[in-house]
């Protein structure tokens, strides 16, 4: 189950609605039994136009769901400092970590639709 963020970049913003609706209908209403938030860390290695771009994207993933009312049970997304995002990120570089965005989709317990 996602919320189609990967489909911002190629800006096919009805399909982004689409992942959102569905997302939202099984974690909502179908299924809310089977699927929970998951959270996802993006680590930044670059202090401004990395951040903007990530968090640009995210913000507007969130900013649809909200519109269209179909955030789920997903949480908004935050901005980390390095601090907070390096206990996350043990397999980077720390001096390459600048900070990281964390977001929300969600999964699907699949063995309880077996």
């Amino acid at each position: 189950m996602h919320g189609g963020l990967r489909l911002l970049e190629i800006l096919d913003f009805r399909l982004v609605a689409e992942a959102l609706g569905e997302r939202s209908l099984l974690s909502d209403r179908l299924a809310p039994h089977l699927g929970s938030p998951v959270p996802f860390l993006s680590p930044l290695t670059r202090r401004v136009w990395v951040r903007a771009y990530v968090g640009v994207g995210i913000a507007l993933s969130d900013a649809l769901g909200s519109v269209l009312g179909q955030r789920g049970k997903s949480p908004r997304h935050t901005h980390l400092t390095r601090r907070q995002a390096l206990p996350a990120c043990l397999g980077l570089k720390r001096s390459a970590l600048v900070g990281a965005v964390q977001y929300w989709d969600a999964q699907v317990d699949g063995a309880s639709t077996r």
